[in-house]
């Protein structure tokens, strides 16, 4: 990761717009239709279309990561496409799940013990970047490539954002989490009456 790659792809907006996109697309669907009534080839159809955009984004850099060059035309269609697909894939696992034909994946994600993670999320994502980017700045050397080495980085920084996005979350999230329901009382009534009914339709 150089300065310049985070400075045109990480901290522009526009790279990421695709993704904004469904996202704001499947907020709306599901805003403006609470309940979708699928029969099974549309979500056989769905699951199939998922898990094929999501295995293409994680497999089709497969060549380029054990040294061959990519083709310029396939390196922008990826450039362009996958943050898209990705998001797509995604989309369709909450869709399903919003909508009650989640299954067993949606008790799994509905777990309890995913609770804490889902209040730290926000903290864990504004922290990653800059713990990565002080881990890359701080080395003086080529790092040799291996799967070991690879899996204990990425622990070591998973643990490090996890323990500063606690006290990131305490410090400032959760202080104003609280302001806005006191000035607010009106919004935070309303979205107590709506979780009753989320968890009743999921369940």
């Amino acid at each position: 990761l150089t300065k310049k790659t985070a400075n045109l792809v990480y901290f522009r907006p526009y790279p990421h717009l695709g993704a904004y996109c469904v996202g704001l697309a499947l907020g709306y669907i599901l805003w403006k239709h609470h309940k979708w009534s699928l029969n099974k080839l549309t979500q056989t159809v769905g699951w199939m279309t998922s898990a094929t955009s999501c295995l293409a984004v994680l497999f089709a850099t497969y060549s380029w990561s054990r040294g061959n060059t990519a083709d310029a035309v396939e390196g922008v269609i990826y450039a362009v496409l996958h943050r898209t697909a990705w998001a797509a894939g995604v989309a369709w696992v909450l869709f399903v799940c919003a909508v009650g034909h989640g299954g067993v994946l949606n008790k799994f994600l509905s777990w309890q013990l995913f609770t804490p993670l889902s209040r730290l999320c926000y903290s864990i994502y504004l922290l990653h970047f800059p713990i990565l980017w002080i881990r890359i700045s701080w080395r003086r050397s080529l790092v040799p490539f291996h799967h070991y080495d690879i899996i204990t980085e990425f622990f070591g920084v998973l643990m490090i954002t996890l323990v500063l996005s606690v006290f990131f979350h305490l410090a400032f999230e959760a202080p104003f989490l609280k302001l806005e329901q006191i000035w607010f009382p009106e919004k935070s009534k309303t979205t107590e009456v709506k979780k009753p009914l989320e968890n009743a339709h999921t369940t």
